[in-house]
């Protein structure tokens, strides 16, 4: 009978394999921050991984080159729509920066000021990273109220600040948007580098992926892998998950939406999950051999709306190629 602890990583879905566009984002975050970069974007399709990356690696490659005190905030960007006063207190709540229930505007900004201040001077550099996920949530109001708040704390001696703010492809249209409107003071502060977030291209990407299922171990470190752990038999036969790149790529391509132009394949994580948990867990109790099938694979993936997932991911590809097709000037 196959394994089923509810303490496993991947039952939990608390586990985060490397795929190269995290590795990628890996070596650009710890190039901005030994540039003391004020601010970049990240941007990317939903769905892609780009939560997973802030939540289980930005903080590893960081500390891999600033050192391992180095402190990180990781928030989520407020809702729209808040008060001056809303917006700090969120910031306050979700960096556990101070007390954030009471307090005027007045009172809450310092608050905040002296809770990042001390943080930063507690390491070395008097440096920190505040990575903001779903940052295409953020307005004119927010990015404004941002500039004022680091402009406060840049009046402190070499005290240094990178903000990362990671979103949906929509935080790529703010930054024109943002430009066009004349507040190139924001994008020369929070833009100044982009990064784009990719889902899996090709074959040969799957593969590195599925391979981490065959290599990663729990308990780390000598544990057993993921596929050995869930599939003891098949496993000491041989069986090994990036044997499968192959067919699931078949399943994937052959679930695409029509393409046309410029438009790229980009097959997002979480699909990849989906597949690789139903092959490992194997809740549907199938054999081995008609769980990895192409023809059942393909049916599972049809039935988790893949397919509408991807048409309107190519959408949004039309959408920014042509947006990038047209000319851009500043007001």
């Amino acid at each position: 009978m196959e394994a089923t602890d509810p303490v496993h990583p991947l039952i939990s879905r608390d586990y985060a394999l490397q795929t190269p566009s995290i590795a990628e984002f890996g070596k650009t975050i710890q190039q901005w921050a030994a540039e003391r970069l004020p601010g970049g974007i990240v941007t990317g399709y939903p769905q892609t991984g780009k939560t997973t990356a802030i939540i289980h690696w930005a903080g590893r490659f960081l500390r891999e080159t600033e050192g391992r005190t180095l402190p990180i905030i990781v928030m989520t960007a407020p809702p729209q729509g808040l008060t001056s006063r809303g917006f700090y207190q969120h910031l306050l709540q979700a960096g556990k920066l101070g007390p954030w229930q009471s307090g005027t505007v007045g009172q809450l900004l310092p608050r905040l000021q002296a809770g990042i201040v001390k943080r930063i001077v507690s390491h070395d550099s008097r440096y920190m990273v505040f990575l903001i996920d779903e940052a295409n949530n953020f307005n004119l109001k927010y990015w404004q109220l941002l500039k004022d708040l680091e402009n406060q704390l840049l009046m402190y001696e070499q005290l240094r600040l990178t903000f990362i703010a990671v979103g949906s492809s929509e935080l790529k249209g703010a930054r024109r948007t943002l430009y066009t409107a004349a507040e190139c003071a924001l994008t020369a502060r929070f833009m100044v580098r982009q990064f784009e977030f990719r889902g899996v291209l090709n074959v040969e990407e799957l593969r590195h992926i599925l391979s981490g299922y065959d290599i990663t171990r729990w308990p780390a470190p000598d544990g057993l892998t993921y596929t050995e752990y869930f599939l003891p038999l098949a496993y000491s036969e041989g069986f090994r998950m990036a044997q499968y790149a192959q067919t699931l790529w078949t399943v994937f391509m052959s679930c695409m939406p029509a393409m046309r132009g410029q438009e790229t394949v980009e097959i997002p994580m979480v699909f990849i999950v989906i597949l690789a948990h139903h092959i490992l867990r194997n809740l549907c109790n199938l054999e081995l051999a008609v769980r990895t099938s192409v023809a059942h694979l393909t049916a599972l993936l049809k039935a988790s709306g893949f397919r509408e997932h991807m048409e309107v991911h190519l959408k949004l590809q039309r959408h920014e190629l042509d947006a990038v097709a047209q000319p851009v000037m500043p007001a």
